[in-house]
């Protein structure tokens, strides 16, 4: 399979996994809202979610480039390199937004709903498209070449 649409199973999963668990919740398959009682679940919920979505968002747009990275030459190299990058990028949102969907529906808090919309909005920033794999895989090439001056 190649990158691109590797890349776009992981980010339709990203997408799909936290719609299909809003569907599970809605249609009342899955109890929603059977922690809202407990304060300090929530309060601690809330406040690791946020500092999850906080810290991850800025690492996972940056990850692309990275300042010091070694010198990679060979082409099949440098596409599985490319390829693991981008995929801790979209799973550093992907799996947080999964987790703020379930929290929000256990918890029914607002905050892990914005928290939520806010990584879905991100996912989009890094649509893995066939222009943004060949542009970035351009991009550590020529990093790769650049480096050894």
């Amino acid at each position: 399979m190649n990158t691109q649409k590797y890349l776009q199973n992981i980010f339709a999963g990203c997408i799909g996994l936290p719609l299909f668990a809003v569907l599970l919740f809605e249609t009342d398959l899955l109890p929603g809202g059977c922690l809202t009682g407990e304060a300090q679940i929530e309060f601690l919920s809330v406040l690791l979610c946020e500092l999850l979505t906080l810290g991850s968002i800025p690492v996972a747009l940056r990850l692309i480039r990275p300042k010091n990275q070694k010198k990679i030459t060979d082409i099949s190299e440098l596409n599985s390199f490319y390829r693991c990058r981008a995929t801790w990028r979209l799973l550093l949102l992907g799996v947080p937004l999964l987790l703020n969907t379930l929290l929000y529906y256990l918890l029914m808090s607002p905050t892990l709903g914005y928290l939520s919309l806010i990584l879905a909005a991100c996912l989009f920033f890094v649509l893995p498209t066939q222009a943004r794999v060949e542009q970035e895989t351009q991009y550590y090439s020529s990093q790769s070449n650049t480096s050894d001056e």
